[in-house]
């Protein structure tokens, strides 16, 4: 073997050794996990503006989607773009803003996280009942115009959640997994 038949070789390697590990790469992205940026304060004081997230795809495939995780959704209005919410109302639920307070089938749902006391609707809807594919999601943070979610466009259905918010990466002072309400 001549040293050009040798380098060639080296080269082959290497470029099949890329190309195995982009296929890796695109292969995690698209069904097992991704990253995400935080983009706006619709989610305070919980995650906030710039938080850089990990974001599990498969574990809902898994064990489904409960109430109060914190998902990425495709935004209903907006093609392209992803909204972060958590999840208030799964498929069949009632969920009723009355008098500031949130409802789930009747009864009030504890919601320490939100920054507010009052939670307001942002339409003239003030009752949903899910369907059996739907959910409705809310950002934590209830001050006026501060979340567009399923207030102001309605109950999302299951193929346009993205997945599961689960670890913070950035800012560092902050570093670590991102628990349930």
């Amino acid at each position: 073997m001549t040293e050009n038949d040798k380098t060639f070789q080296t080269v082959l390697e290497w470029v099949r050794t890329l190309a195995v590990a982009i296929i890796i790469a695109i292969l995690f992205k698209v069904f097992i996990g991704d990253t995400t940026k935080v983009q706006g304060n619709s989610m305070n004081n919980t995650l906030h503006n710039n938080d850089l997230l990990f974001v599990d795809k498969i574990s809902m495939n898994l064990s489904g989607i409960e109430r109060s995780d914190i998902v990425i959704i495709d935004a209903p209005e907006e093609k392209g773009v992803k909204y972060i919410k958590r999840v208030i109302g799964l498929p069949g639920d009632k969920i009723t803003i009355e008098d500031g307070k949130v409802y789930v089938n009747g009864n009030i749902y504890p919601e320490d996280y939100i920054n507010t006391d009052y939670t307001e609707t942002t339409t003239q809807t003030k009752d949903w009942i899910l369907d059996d594919d739907q959910y409705f999601v809310m950002g934590d943070n209830r001050i006026p115009g501060q979340s567009n979610d399923s207030r102001s466009f309605g109950p999302i259905e299951r193929k346009h959640i993205i997945g599961h918010a689960v670890f913070r990466i950035l800012p560092f002072g902050d570093f670590g997994f991102i628990g349930k309400a």
